[in-house]
């Protein structure tokens, strides 16, 4: 049945309700007028409305003027860079030579340093705010001990409101050893393990600003640039970040020709390549537009369109739990309040800036940007059919032979000429899939493609000057 409010407005019998009465001549020559003069006829209308969408410079203006000043920062002032921590390990078994923990000082775009700070914007826009200093952690693998000259550099995404210590996790070890790369992470300011904490606070206590925690990761892309242009410039110089100099030192060689690495660096800082995992694919799909020294980007097992990944991912399980404890009786309602939570979400979501990636560049942008996507059929923490999304809108074709047909995305053959998607297909119940809430059905999708030796050997092809995506597997790619 056509409701009823809708009715008297379309029947023009508004004036005994206040609120409908209003609504009438707007109604009148914004909705109804139009679809008449499309060739419908008023009076069999069920249901009509209207809408405003939001511009792209409503959502992205933030962001892109932090990715402008932070840029603006680096050309005229140089990042202080401190150690704070050395760890060494002589075991072979652990996979790691040393740690090197520091902190690392650039611009500051939020009003203060506290969690849930929001963003500074004093005149209506964003400007800088002193200084942020965070931290970092760099994984030197055992694998540079035998190598004579400098090993590759590689930035490292971390996951779900988790840690840039995430690093330290044994995926990352085996991924740097067969790399032979120095492994750099650094938070996600605004979505890591403390950050959690203020969000849980305000779903319970103040569930209108719960998504504030949105504004810090603005300041998370601009330390990302800093990070970078740290690796590529200071990092490498520093004391911790060489072999010793002496020749009977660990890791000190000699080739053929006679010639000691003593005193080198453990990598070499012409060039660097990313590896985002989980919530590192999402954040690095937005980090993939914004930072202009990446053009080698590996997204594993991560999405787009937060609200879309919230509903069906095992992660988001606890929140979608606090959030139906808040006075919101309806299913419905609760559903309505996490798509109204999306224009936030958008100001730093993937597939906002999907366009920035391939299709049009910023500014400073690398002519040769290539994006690798590793991700698994029926993964219940990040849904894959949010990876295919962000395909679509990246443009990413998926590497032939595949294991399923995705829809809306072409196909391409090994060696493929530019970026490329790589699924994997585990035999896993997938009846989860397409069901609108959290399962509590796991596997080893998520974790598991990480690991795979074929995942490290695409990845070793992939991540280095001029890389490009091959194949990987005997026919469609499975665990096996």
């Amino acid at each position: 049945e056509t409701p009823e409010g809708f009715r008297r407005l379309r029947d023009r019998q508004s004036s005994q309700d206040g609120q409908l009465a209003a609504l009438q001549e707007r109604f009148d020559s914004e909705v109804f007028a139009p679809l008449v003069a499309a060739g419908l006829e008023r009076s069999s209308l069920q249901l009509a409305w209207d809408f405003t969408t939001a511009s792209d410079e409503s959502v992205t203006a933030d962001m892109l003027r932090v990715r402008e000043l932070t840029l603006e920062w680096l050309e005229t002032q140089t990042p202080a860079v401190r150690v704070t921590e050395v760890r060494e390990f002589s075991s072979e078994s652990r996979g790691i030579w040393r740690y090197v923990y520091g902190k690392i000082t650039g611009p500051r775009f939020l009003e203060s340093d506290e969690l849930g700070a929001w963003l500074h914007k004093p005149s209506g826009q964003v400007e800088q705010n002193g200084e942020f200093e965070f931290s970092f952690i760099v994984a030197v693998p055992n694998s540079l001990k035998t190598q004579f000259g400098p090993g590759r550099v590689i930035g490292y995404g971390h996951g779900f409101f988790g840690s840039y210590r995430e690093v330290e996790a044994g995926s990352v070890t085996g991924i740097a050893n067969h790399l032979n790369a120095v492994v750099v992470g650094i938070p996600w300011t605004g979505m890591t393990e403390v950050d959690a904490a203020v969000l849980v606070g305000d779903m319970v206590d103040e569930p209108g600003q719960m998504i504030r925690f949105g504004e810090r990761v603005h300041q998370a892309q601009a330390n990302w640039l800093v990070t970078t242009q740290v690796v590529k410039n200071q990092l490498f110089g520093l004391p911790e970040m060489q072999r010793p100099t002496e020749e009977d030192g660990v890791g000190v060689l000699v080739n053929e020709e006679g010639q000691s690495n003593a005193g080198s660096s453990f990598y070499d800082p012409s060039w660097m390549g990313y590896i985002g995992i989980s919530q590192g694919h999402i954040l690095g799909g937005t980090l993939a537009a914004m930072n202009p020294d990446f053009d080698r980007i590996v997204f594993n097992v991560g999405g787009c369109a937060f609200t879309h990944m919230m509903s069906r991912s095992s992660n988001f399980s606890y929140y979608l739990m606090l959030i139906e404890t808040l006075p919101l009786a309806d299913p419905f309602e609760r559903q309505k309040m996490l798509a109204m939570m999306q224009p936030v979400f958008d100001r730093f979501d993937p597939a906002i800036y999907a366009k920035y990636v391939l299709r049009e560049p910023l500014p400073g942008s690398p002519a040769d940007r290539r994006i690798l996507m590793q991700t698994g059929f029926a993964d219940p923490q990040v849904p894959d059919f949010t990876a295919q999304l962000h395909a679509r809108l990246l443009g990413i074709p998926v590497l032939e032979p595949s294991p399923e047909t995705i829809w809306g995305l072409d196909t391409v053959s090994s060696p493929a000429p530019g970026s490329a998607y790589t699924y994997f297909k585990y035999p896993v119940d997938a009846s989860f899939r397409h069901v609108a809430r959290p399962t509590d059905v796991g596997n080893e999708v998520h974790e598991g493609i990480r690991r795979l030796e074929v995942t490290k050997q695409q990845l070793d092809r992939f991540l280095r000057p001029g890389g490009v995506i091959e194949h990987p597997c005997d026919g469609p790619c499975d665990p096996d």
